[in-house]
């Protein structure tokens, strides 16, 4: 019994979360006589049943050594195509009171801005006058330069403002990173190249609204933004061509993510309304989906739409009505559908997967207390936690 106490210790030392059972079940097993041993025989059976299936790198060869079994002697539940590594790679981004407001990847380019998080914001107008000059950030990096560097990465740009900064997204035509703050303007930055080397350079700074724009996306070359209860629509030349209020469907919420499909837009509020979208001569409502939960993000894949919300995933067809519900026992920040297996990214620090079919987490990993941000391509995983800090998870191909 001790050396399985002591084996559960270490799980949980490096982040391995068991779902079997709970902190009351472990501490009928963990004293050095069992008194309950009826149901410590129970507890028992209920973690090495798990134990057994999961193919979490820290606990597999582990329990198989503590039971003396081989490899071929344990039939494996679920096959896996990709493995969450045992090692994180990562660093700070600055030890500012900061934190990450919006995070894009464009070729070897990763972009972050970040918006100053001070409690003293609470205390309204008297803030004003105390405001620190370091407000708002926007700090450019090389992905391939970070995955090969063991410390902090040489930054391509960075640059601190006395406003913040919300949003960030990349115009292709014209090689332009636009960033959207807190005073209504988008703030343009040129990639120019030169000998082989990028430089970022600021442009113009233009005055788009009068309020705070919080999210800034382009698609099919237009730019939307939205502030506190509106969309707009821009063109090329940043003069508004389209959109409206969205008061009287956000009921009492804010919008928190904004996402595109081939012909809708889609935005998600913290009370867990969907509101659906069709881009015509202006903007077509289309339908409201309530969703339980504060909706974090949306995605795609070829015939569903998966929808975020604190602890459910809703998954919809692209008729919007909902095939299936998935509680996934954590608050989830993001979704991610990797080689037809669902991974998802915790509020509370958490990197999962789970089996799509039994909704049983097959691997946990946790890196941080709490996580904010998530991002991927090609096996890469990129997250940020609310302390600044960026982790690089490169999921292993099996």
């Amino acid at each position: 019994m001790h050396e399985i106490i002591s084996y559960l210790n270490y799980m949980k030392k490096y982040g391995i979360i068991l779902n079997s059972i709970t902190d009351k079940d472990f501490s009928i097993i963990d004293q050095e006589y069992v008194q309950d041993q009826k149901n410590a025989l129970i507890i028992l059976n209920k973690i090495f049943d798990e134990i057994l299936i999961r193919r979490d790198f820290l606990t597999r060869s582990c329990t198989l050594e503590l039971l003396g079994l081989k490899y071929d002697d344990v039939k494996v539940a679920f096959k896996n195509q990709c493995l969450i590594p045992d090692q994180v790679k990562g660093f700070l981004l600055n030890d500012y009171s900061m934190v990450v407001s919006s995070i894009n990847l464009n070729g070897d380019l990763i972009t972050i801005t970040l918006a100053n998080n001070s409690k003293l914001q609470k205390f309204g107008k008297i803030w004003n006058l105390i405001e620190p000059e370091l407000m708002g950030q926007i700090i450019i990096y090389s992905l391939s330069q970070i995955l090969e560097e063991e410390k902090n990465p040489i930054k391509i740009y960075d640059k601190q403002y006395g406003f913040k900064l919300f949003d960030v997204d990349y115009e292709k035509t014209r090689n332009e990173y636009l960033v959207a703050n807190c005073q209504g303007q988008i703030i343009t930055y040129q990639k120019l190249e030169y000998d082989n080397n990028i430089v970022i350079q600021e442009g113009s700074i233009i005055q788009v609204i009068s309020t705070s724009i919080y999210h800034l996306k382009i698609h099919n070359s237009e730019i939307y933004i939205i502030t506190d209860n509106q969309i707009k629509i821009l063109n090329d030349k940043y003069q508004i061509i389209g959109g409206g209020s969205l008061k009287s469907r956000l009921n009492g919420g804010f919008i928190q993510t904004m996402k595109f499909d081939k012909l809708h837009i889609l935005l998600g509020t913290d009370k867990g309304d969907l509101l659906i979208y069709q881009r015509t001569n202006n903007i077509e409502f289309i339908t409201q989906i309530q969703v339980k939960g504060s909706i974090k993000n949306i995605t795609f894949s070829q015939k569903y739409i998966f929808v975020v919300a604190n602890s459910t995933l809703a998954i919809y067809k692209e008729t919007w009505n909902q095939t299936a519900e998935f509680n996934c026992g954590h608050k989830m920040i993001d979704f991610l559908l990797i080689k037809d297996n669902y991974f998802g990214i915790t509020q509370d620090g958490l990197f999962v997967e789970w089996h799509k079919e039994s909704g049983q987490i097959v691997q946990t990993l946790r890196f941080s207390l709490k996580n904010i941000y998530s991002i991927y391509r090609d096996q890469l995983v990129i997250i940020i936690s609310d302390d600044c800090f960026i982790n690089f998870i490169k999921l292993e191909s099996r």
